[in-house]
């Protein structure tokens, strides 16, 4: 096994393109990629997991399939193959579809339901 103290980097690449440590002070543990992207795969079929040191879900990224977000190990977000699906709240500012958010009102968005419903009616 290769062991490094506190604070030394495992470096890769003639420029230490790749770098990998461990701050002693801090205690957070880090990965440099200093030249172009740094990718993370997984064999086909398999996942791509970021869990905390207990194993509660943080990202979940499927092989073909989902990238799911968690929270406390729940999961809040999922993407899928008709676009996402959110557990939960949003909240939302700025603006959606051009609209400012701030101003809509349920009355708004019934209107909107309305017209948009009579042109397709013709």
């Amino acid at each position: 096994a290769l062991e490094f103290a506190d604070n030394a980097k495992a470096k890769f690449g003639a420029g230490d393109d790749l770098q990998l440590y461990h701050d002693g002070s801090s205690g957070n543990s880090y990965i440099n990629n200093n030249t172009g992207s740094l990718y993370i795969r997984g064999v086909a079929g398999s996942h791509i997991r970021v869990q905390s040191l207990s194993g509660e879900e943080s990202i979940v990224a499927a092989s073909n399939g989902s990238v799911d977000l968690y929270y406390d190990n729940s999961k809040k977000f999922e993407t899928t193959n008709t676009g996402v699906d959110v557990t939960g709240n949003i909240t939302v500012s700025g603006t959606v579809d051009g609209k400012d958010v701030s101003t809509l009102t349920t009355a708004t968005a019934a209107a909107d339901e309305a017209t948009a419903l009579a042109i397709a009616l013709g």
